[in-house]
């Protein structure tokens, strides 16, 4: 494993507005895609227990599987932030509870709770307040799918994800994994750029559990592309980094 050492620098201005297109997700119902996807673990060693998927709508689709029978669970989101950055640490918020079976089993659809651009974990917490469930990638389960848009780091959960202000454009983009291999796109970046892809172990992100994994060169128009490893690290936030600019951190919108 490689610890990421990111070097913040200020600028003055964002460099480009913001434009979003989405045309690489799964069809949903009513004209929404699938934007967002995360499986739901739990123990140690961290098993699959369900799943977390967002639409384009906002429509938030937690599946939990052999929890404990006719239980409740509180639904939380916790944001991603840079503690490194000395940006104060937001914290989470409740998004809905969710009650099993008599199988232990759960499945619910709500719309997620606050607009804007937003990356971090979703956390479940039994009735002890104790998290019995996280949104997470394993670096050892190859039985897993995560999926979710590159948004910019100054315009996601407030701007405490950098403290970084010049903002590198960005027409889309998306970071994903299946079958063992992390893949990531970008359109209408910063043209002729190398940019790091780096993973956090928790939502905290650039503190000691962030790795750098690889990295690529955007061309002339500023697209790109990866495929890459894990690297020994489990985790599921992932920021995308040119050399000084503000990045893109892998995330969800929710329309106002």
């Amino acid at each position: 494993m490689k610890v990421s050492n990111v070097t913040d620098a200020a600028g003055v201005a964002m460099a480009a507005p913001f434009t979003w297109s989405f045309s690489t997700a799964c069809n949903g119902g009513g004209g929404a895609t699938t934007q967002y996807m995360a499986p739901l673990f739990s123990g140690t060693p961290p098993t699959i227990s369900g799943q977390v998927t967002l639409d384009t709508v906002g429509n938030t689709t937690i599946k939990l599987n052999g929890a404990k029978n006719n239980s409740t669970y509180t639904v939380q989101f916790c944001l991603a932030v840079d503690i490194a950055g000395a940006n104060t640490d937001p914290g989470c918020f409740k998004v809905t509870t969710l009650s099993t079976d008599s199988s232990g089993n759960a499945n619910s659809t709500v719309l997620f709770p606050k607009p804007g651009n937003w990356a971090g974990d979703f956390d479940l917490t039994d009735s002890s307040g104790n998290i019995a469930y996280m949104t997470y990638l394993s670096d050892t389960n190859t039985n897993q799918t995560y999926m979710g848009r590159l948004l910019p780091e100054t315009m996601t959960n407030g701007g405490v994800v950098t403290s970084r202000t010049s903002q590198a454009p960005l027409t889309s983009g998306t970071v994903s994994f299946a079958n063992g291999s992390l893949k990531v796109t970008v359109t209408g970046a910063s043209p002729n750029t190398t940019y790091s892809v780096i993973e956090s172990g928790t939502r905290f992100i650039n503190s000691s559990g962030t790795y750098f994994l690889d990295s690529f060169t955007t061309d002339a128009a500023g697209n790109g592309t990866l495929s890459t490893a894990l690297d020994g690290i489990g985790g599921d936030m992932f920021t995308i980094l040119p050399p000084t600019d503000a990045g893109y951190i892998g995330g969800f919108t929710i329309p106002q």
